[in-house]
C-alpha cells in the first residue's frame, strides 16, 4: 500500500473489448477457491475451530444483524407477492428446508457438519449462504444471482438514484435533464452533454480510458 500501477486491472480479460475473449469466470454458488478455505491462509481464530473465508464471512453478517432469510421473503410476499410466488424456493418453505438440507448433508465442507449444523443452517440459513445457494439453483445455475439476491441489489441500487434524484431537486424529469440543469448552475454549459449513454461495463471501460487517457496505458488498460 498504497498500490501501484501494476495492479491495473486489464478490462479486456474481464469484458468483451474490441473483440476480446474474457476470461472464464466461476459461476455463482456456495464455494470459494480452495486457497480461501486453506487453514494456513484463513485459520481458526475460536473455539469452533472453522477455518476459510467463508466462516469469517458467515460470522461478520450474524454480528451485522442482517434480517433472516423468512423475514426478508416474508415482507416482500406482502408488498410484491408476483416476485415470489414464481420461485418455488422462496414460497415454498418446506421445499426450500428440504434442498438446503440435501445440499448441505452432500456437499464437502471446510470441517465437517454434523447433523445438528445441518438442522440449524437449513431451518435458518445465513443470507449470504441463502444467495449464492439460490443463485446456484435453476434456473440461474450460477450465471446471475436468483430472484432474492437480485431484489436485495435492486433496492440499493434504485434507492441510490432515488436519493440522487431529489439531492439535485428534480424528482419527475429525465435523468440526463436534471444533470443537465444542475450543470448550468456551477458552468456555462452542460457539462455531461458528451458523455454517451453507458450500458455496459465494456463501454464504461472505454469511457474511462478516453477520459483518462489509457488507451495505450502501460500496463495496459484495455
Amino acid at each position: 500500500m498504497p498500490l501501484d500501477e501494476t495492479w491495473m486491472v486489464q478490462w479486456s480479460r474481464f469484458f468483451e473489448i474490441r473483440g476480446s475473449r474474457p476470461n472464464f469466470s466461476r459461476r455463482i454458488g456456495p464455494y470459494l477457491s480452495d486457497a480461501l478455505g486453506h487453514d494456513q491462509i484463513f485459520a481458526s481464530f475460536d473455539e469452533t475451530e472453522r477455518v476459510g473465508l467463508l466462516y469469517r464471512d458467515l460470522l461478520g453478517a450474524s454480528l451485522a444483524g442482517l434480517w433472516s432469510v423468512d423475514a426478508l421473503i416474508a415482507e416482500i410476499a406482502v408488498r410484491k407477492p408476483h416476485l415470489v410466488k414464481p420461485s418455488r424456493l422462496l414460497s415454498d418453505r418446506t421445499y426450500r428446508k428440504s434442498q438446503l438440507r440435501d445440499w448441505l448433508a452432500a456437499a464437502p465442507a471446510y470441517g465437517a457438519l454434523n447433523s445438528e449444523d445441518i438442522d440449524t443452517l437449513s431451518d435458518d440459513p445465513p443470507l449470504p449462504f441463502f444467495i449464492l445457494f439460490e443463485a446456484m439453483q435453476a434456473p440461474q445455475r450460477g450465471f446471475h444471482l436468483g430472484p432474492l439476491g437480485s431484489i436485495i441489489v435492486a433496492e440499493i441500487v434504485f434507492g441510490a438514484l432515488a436519493r440522487a434524484r431529489r439531492s439535485l431537486g428534480y424528482e419527475e424529469d429525465a435523468l440526463a435533464d436534471q444533470l443537465a440543469r444542475s450543470s448550468r448552475k456551477y458552468y456555462a454549459a452542460d457539462i455531461f452533454l458528451e458523455i454517451p449513454d453507458i450500458a455496459s461495463m465494456a463501454q464504461l471501460a472505454e469511457f474511462a480510458a478516453e477520459i483518462g487517457g489509457l488507451k495505450h496505458a502501460v500496463p495496459a488498460f484495455l
